[in-house]
């Protein structure tokens, strides 16, 4: 399951439920962005990564790992939660 954020402002707390086929509640995850910094907590994902679209790099990664990709950088995370420092703008 990937999850993908658009310009996530600053201060933003978005909740995003992805459904089963069913359309019964399957994961939940919960998106905080608080300056430089993004956090992304799940509940009840398993193999879940994160796309941030148009963030080519960023500053620190912290439970998970992240790599180039085209539309922008994605994350596979480690546990339940990913907590991402962005690079400051010029």
């Amino acid at each position: 399951m990937t999850l993908r954020v658009y310009e996530l402002a600053d201060g933003a707390h978005v909740t995003t439920g992805i459904p089963t086929p069913a359309g019964e509640p399957a994961a939940t995850f919960t998106t905080v962005r608080r300056g430089d910094t993004i956090q992304i907590a799940a509940e009840n994902a398993a193999n879940w990564r994160v796309v941030l679209v148009g963030v080519r790099s960023v500053n620190a990664v912290k439970g998970g790992s992240a790599a180039a990709h085209e539309h922008g950088t994605i994350f596979t995370v480690d546990g339940t939660t990913l907590v991402i420092t962005l690079k400051e703008k010029p």
